[in-house]
């Protein structure tokens, strides 16, 4: 599922040779970075000092590094969302600064991963 904004949405696919562990370590890392970009929003409103970040990736591990392959192939569904910059994965270009904030509140909002207690 894509959230569409302003008639955006991404027509790529996943190459096959990304395996699911891939997918889903992105995915849970992305969905943790979207909730805190949306409380950063939320303490800039209440005048903290504080900016948004990009997503740190890291050399040494290796679906960081798949990740940032997948967003330098062309016509993925990553590469159309996301790019690379020195900072660390951002929202692409095609995205406004609203489009950006609904997405962060969407995943603030619904990706809420159980508790684990030991």
């Amino acid at each position: 599922m894509f959230v569409e904004c302003k008639g955006i949405r991404p027509t790529g696919t996943i190459p096959f040779f990304v395996g699911s562990s891939v997918i889903l370590y992105f995915v849970i890392w992305d969905l943790s970075w979207l909730k805190l970009e949306y409380k950063r929003s939320v303490w800039m409103k209440q005048g903290r000092k504080t900016c948004h970040k990009a997503l740190e990736v890291y050399k040494d591990v290796e679906w960081c590094d798949a990740l940032v392959g997948l967003i330098h192939e062309k016509n993925n569904v990553f590469s159309q969302v996301f790019r690379v910059t020195e900072k660390g994965v951002e929202f692409g270009d095609t995205f406004t600064e609203e489009d950006k904030e609904s997405i962060r509140k969407l995943a603030f909002e619904n990706y809420n991963p159980p508790v684990c207690i030991s």
